[in-house]
């Protein structure tokens, strides 16, 4: 047991804790403000009248900050009532006995109405420790024209990973520039690839790694063949998802995977791109799942008033503010009926409508394919110190990922 994890212990058991006014509930955002202001402090107001005599503290940090000041504020015995944190970050904090359950918390028609998959991917332990806020997924962003000039069909866009590759190579013959920009290394999407193709990543009880299967390697095997026959621009290594949108808007790459809210940066930075501009569905795996992203609402396990805490969390999280909060911005609701409203169902003629629709109902059955684990970082450096020298041509790509699986599982079976 670490130091770190000792010390928190004894915090969380509510040693030398402060006390605190239990009217007064502390809530914690990432980054939505300036933007978000009025729409945070209308909710927050709105909530405050339903219950006279009730305060909520808002408190908005950047996202490199949340987890370090999350930790702090634990270890002071200040943590916040109500955190927004990302549904990959929950496992963290469930093993370190942060976060609440939530079933005492949470009458059941206040967890119901959510998608499954995203309920799924904030329950550990079989409980419940987060209610999904809101959703994004990918989509497929492309350029018409530059497909034409390649002697392709202006909306011939792949469905699948290996049909991804097959245009890649078949493209990179016809064109100078490269078919599609796919983030390989630096927080790599391949995750969500070998899952999205039917490769478990780790065993049931989260102690051994096994992405390195036969199927496994075949997969990996692909991407790096394709990256080495120079049909994908090298910096799918080394630069993450806005590496993805600032070579499409420099005309590198005829496409990318890539959330709908990234056409008003094309729209704003490349406007002549931007009118040559389709938009499809992601691509997918074998199994056909594409992948979910979920921000949810959790609440402390050292709230000063976790019921009033999980009744907030409730309010924001219901039907009619998921709905107000995605018409601010792209986003998407958990809330099932949300999804139903014919903002999500029906185009205006505009591309974003028609990238919103697109996503909207690839939400309905998409899932969280990023592992959840609690010492994710430290995994995926294994996975991208591991993976790097095969895509370099330093490395065999089926060792590559040998190695990568026993580091993991040494990771995976050491104790907190």
């Amino acid at each position: 047991m670490t130091r770190l994890f000792a010390i928190l212990l004894i915090v969380l058991t509510g040693c030398c804790a402060p006390a605190r006014d239990p009217s007064v509930i502390e809530f914690w955002t990432i980054q939505l403000s300036p933007t978000f202001d009025p729409f945070i402090r209308s909710l927050i107001g709105e909530f405050e009248r339903s219950r006279p005599g009730t305060t909520v503290r808002w408190v908005d940090v950047p996202f490199d900050g949340i987890t370090q000041k999350f930790l702090s504020s634990i270890a002071a015995g200040q943590s916040p009532d109500v955190i927004n944190l990302p549904g990959d970050y929950v496992q963290k904090y469930v093993h370190l006995g942060a976060l609440a359950g939530l079933e005492p918390l949470l009458r059941e028609e206040a967890r119901a109405p959510h998608l499954p998959a995203a309920l799924r991917s904030l329950t550990a332990q079989d409980s419940l420790y987060g209610v999904p806020w809101y959703l994004a997924t990918k989509i497929m962003i492309y350029d018409r024209e530059k497909l034409a000039r390649a002697g392709f069909p202006r909306d011939a866009v792949p469905t699948s990973f290996d049909g991804l590759l097959d245009f890649a190579k078949e493209f990179r013959k016809h064109s100078r520039s490269y078919g599609f920009f796919y983030n390989v290394v630096v927080d790599s999407y391949l995750y969500q690839v070998l899952v999205s193709e039917g490769v478990p990543l780790i065993s049931d009880d989260d102690k051994r790694a096994l992405f390195n299967s036969a199927a496994g390697k075949q997969v990996i095997r692909r991407w790096v063949e394709t990256f080495r026959g120079g049909a994908m621009p090298r910096e799918c290594l080394f630069e993450g998802h806005q590496g993805g949108i600032a070579a499409y808007q420099s005309g590198t790459v005829a496409m990318f995977v890539g959330a709908p809210q990234f056409l008003r940066i094309i729209k704003e930075n490349s406007p002549t791109i931007y009118a040559n501009t389709g938009v499809a569905p992601s691509v997918a795996g074998r199994t056909g799942k594409t992948e979910l992203d979920v921000m949810a609402l959790s609440v402390s396990s050292n709230s000063v008033n976790p019921r009033l805490a999980g009744e907030f969390a409730a309010f924001v999280t219901n039907k009619e503010n998921q709905l107000r909060f995605a018409r601010l911005v792209p986003i998407f609701p958990s809330h099932r009926e949300a999804l139903n409203d014919p903002f999500f169902r029906q185009e205006d003629g505009t591309l974003e409508s028609a990238a919103r629709v697109i996503a909207a109902r690839q939400i309905l059955s998409a899932e969280v394919l990023k592992p959840s684990l609690r010492n994710y970082q430290r995994l995926n450096n294994v996975f991208k110190d591991e993976l790097l020298p095969a895509f370099l041509g330093n490395a065999d790509a089926g060792m590559a990922l040998d190695a990568a699986a026993v580091r993991w599982t040494k990771l995976l079976q050491e104790e907190w």
